[in-house]
């Protein structure tokens, strides 16, 4: 029998597949109720492997059978089932006892005193599949180093460290632990090695249905203004969710920092820092932004720039650039800290960078 482990009110429970009742696990004292009434009314869901299954409505046709890590937002339940959104932003219906089930978390109050042991973060590497973002003079895809940043980010947070803020440098170690939980939107462990195409609404709902303290998308830029003595590092931070732009500053100041150790021609443009981007009716004009959570993305480097593109290639660098972004993290969830001085929230300026359009999206499938 397949059994789903899920947590209500604090009070974990395995609920078996076909018996109808959730047993308490070993230590609970609280009796069995009925397993749908176990069921978070929103969450995640990560396909396990072999893939699972979705439908077009509960117990309806079978539309596909989709990969194996694919983190699936969710926020309605009818039953056994659970209606999520797919990679392509579309809605299909799965049973729960297919799945990992992960219960939306309550964010906590990021500053002095926050547990970062319960934290949840969504770390959103830009692009994929058809997409490749930016592409180098040599034909690095931007997807590429989004894919093994954002991995590298997951690790370090997966993962108890000590932090010398003089230095920056990070050790193994007790004082910030590891989080809660880390889901990644494209995640190299899961089908097709995380190179699929993942809609910007996808995204964003990701973070929410998840509960998360933090959705940082990782990404690399292209044609620059100038020449700088230092990263033209951007940052852009959501303007409709709270305590983005003190988000947007410490990750712009982190991962601007880690990366000036590096000895090259930088470029980009003159006023750098965290903005955030209204669009006509002065929301966010991002849409993996628009959601409820505390949200930024980070252009790192300049792919287009020969000897940034040189940089993206190697794994040092990365590791920097991911470093950088731990670190404004931890600062964001554990301090009241601000980074670099934000510039103002202005409209986006002139014409649209052009979104993928919806149209021949598809949702990575099984084997």
């Amino acid at each position: 029998m397949l059994v789903l482990l899920v947590l209500v009110a604090g009070i974990a429970w395995t609920v078996g597949a076909t018996d109808g009742e959730a047993d308490p696990v070993a230590g609970s004292t609280t009796s069995s109720v009925p397993a749908q009434a176990e069921l978070p009314s929103a969450g995640v869901v990560v396909v396990p492997p072999g893939g699972v299954a979705i439908n077009d409505s509960p117990a309806g046709a079978v539309l596909q059978t989709v990969g194996a890590g694919l983190v699936l937002p969710y926020a309605v339940v009818d039953d056994e089932w659970l209606e999520v959104t797919t990679t392509c932003d579309e809605p299909a219906w799965l049973r729960a006892d297919d799945v990992d089930v992960s219960g939306q978390a309550d964010p906590g109050v990021a500053g002095p005193g926050f547990d970062l042991a319960s934290a949840v973060v969504v770390i959103d590497p830009g692009h994929g599949g058809p997409w490749p973002g930016a592409v180098g003079p040599t034909g690095l895809s931007e997807k590429i180093p989004n894919l093994d940043i954002a991995d590298r980010v997951r690790a370090l947070l997966g993962t108890g460290h000590d932090i010398d803020w003089s230095t920056g440098e990070i050790a193994l170690g007790g004082t910030y632990p590891p989080v809660a939980s880390v889901f990644m939107t494209r995640d190299p462990d899961a089908v097709e090695n995380g190179d699929f195409e993942a809609k910007l609404g996808y995204r964003a709902a990701v973070a929410d249905a998840a509960g998360a303290d933090a959705l940082v998308s990782i990404h690399n830029n292209t044609v620059p203004k100038g020449s700088r003595s230092s990263p033209g590092t951007q940052v852009f931070h959501s303007v409709g969710a709270a305590g983005s732009d003190r988000l947007g500053t410490l990750l712009h100041q982190e991962v601007h920092d880690a990366l000036a150790v590096f000895d090259v021609a930088w470029s980009g443009l003159a006023d750098l820092g965290a903005r955030g981007y209204t669009d006509a009716q002065g929301g966010d004009y991002f849409t993996v932004l628009s959601g409820g959570t505390p949200a930024a993305i980070v252009e790192g480097m300049y792919l287009s720039e020969p000897e940034e593109e040189a940089l993206l290639r190697e794994p040092s660098v990365r590791q920097a650039y991911a470093e950088g972004v731990y670190r404004g993290l931890v600062r964001f969830l554990t301090t009241n800290d601000w980074g670099t001085d934000p510039l103002p929230t202005i409209p986006w300026p002139g014409a649209s960078p052009g979104s993928p359009s919806a149209d021949g999206c598809v949702v990575p499938s099984a084997g």
